[in-house]
This record gives structure tokens, C-alpha cells and sequence, in this order.
């Protein structure tokens, strides 16, 4: 009994530690708000995961991706080349070198636990803009059955980092063009346009 107690104990440190990384790693990227918060009432956050683009993917975008914190070196590589192709899919440019210009970057946080003979993958991706200001959040999680490891990341196999990228960019997809139409109707106000 005794034994058991104390894992129980140490997997809450262990979750405790993680997700004070996750507020160390994200921190920049948010004022005042919690961690794990979705926004509220904020316009500019969305988390809407698995739905179609309501509009044609935006041409001329540009994302840059931030290295995944959380995950393992492999899964976050992994992670990071699925969510390349996947948004490219979409017709959305990727920076693949410092010296190219991304209106956008995708920063992700990604921890994995053990739960009742379950492993759930939990995920936080941040957009920020040029001036690095949080300006839209993606959050989701996967449970995956069967976990045959004590290892909570050995469960994180390529189909599911293929469903969480889908998720994300199906997301991100949906919300960039809301940003070009928010940006049209500004240029327009300011150039004299209908108020």
C-alpha cells in the first residue's frame, strides 16, 4: 500500500514539474492568462480542431514552426516534419530557415501520462505574430487504449503524431483566413474606406 502511495505521489511531481515547464516555455508567449486557458471571450483564439477551412487555404502566409517543447527529441522532430507537410498541404508557406520572413509562428507544448492503463497526449499550440503576442491557441488531446509501456511517450506512435498534426492544421487552416479578412477590413478603414 505503501509502495503504491508513494507512485501515485510521484506522478503527480512528475505531471507538477511538467507543467510548471510548460509555463516557463510558454510564458513569453502569454500575459496574465492561465496556461491552459482557452480565452474566453478573446476574438482572437480559437480552438476548433477537426473541421474543413471555411475559406480557401491564404496564399502568401507564412508559418514558421518553434522546436516542440515537452516531447522527446524523436517525436518532437517527428512532430514537427508531419506538421511541415501537413500545412503545406494546405497551400500555407513554411520557413525552413531563420532567414526567411513568417508572418507567424506555431509554438506546441506536448506532454504524454500514464492514466488507468491509458496514455493521454496532451497538446497547447500557440500562434504568435511578428511581435511575438499570442494571437490565436490551439489545444486538444489524444487517449491512447493499451499502452503496453510504462513509457507514456513509447505510446506515441507515427499515426498518432499524424492525428494531432491533422488537428492542429485543420485548426490553423480554418483560422488564418479570419486574419486576412480582419487585416482587408483595417487597410480599408484606414485608406478612407466605409467606416
Amino acid at each position: 500500500i505503501d509502495a503504491a502511495a508513494a507512485w501515485r505521489g510521484k506522478r503527480f511531481v512528475v505531471f507538477a514539474v511538467l507543467t510548471g515547464l510548460a509555463g516557463f516555455g510558454l510564458a513569453g508567449c502569454e500575459t496574465g492568462a492561465s496556461l491552459f486557458a482557452g480565452g474566453g471571450a478573446d476574438p482572437n483564439t480559437s480552438m476548433i480542431a477537426g473541421q474543413p477551412p471555411s475559406a480557401p487555404s491564404s496564399q502568401g502566409t507564412k508559418i514558421s514552426i518553434a522546436p516542440v517543447i515537452g516531447a522527446p527529441d524523436a517525436v518532437a522532430k517527428r512532430l514537427q516534419t508531419q506538421l511541415t507537410s501537413d500545412i503545406e498541404a494546405q497551400s500555407i508557406g513554411v520557413a525552413k530557415s531563420p532567414s526567411e520572413t513568417a508572418q507567424y509562428t506555431l509554438r506546441g507544448y506536448v506532454v504524454s501520462a500514464r492514466e488507468q492503463g491509458r496514455t493521454k497526449v496532451s497538446y497547447i499550440w500557440d500562434v504568435t505574430d511578428t511581435a511575438g503576442q499570442r494571437v490565436n491557441r490551439i489545444t486538444g488531446e489524444e487517449v491512447i487504449s493499451g499502452a503496453r509501456s510504462s513509457d507514456p511517450w513509447a505510446a506515441v506512435s507515427p499515426e498518432v503524431v499524424s492525428t494531432i498534426s491533422k488537428k492542429t492544421v485543420s485548426s490553423l487552416a480554418t483560422w488564418l483566413p479570419t486574419q486576412q479578412s480582419s487585416a482587408a477590413m483595417a487597410m480599408g478603414a484606414s485608406s478612407g474606406g466605409a467606416p
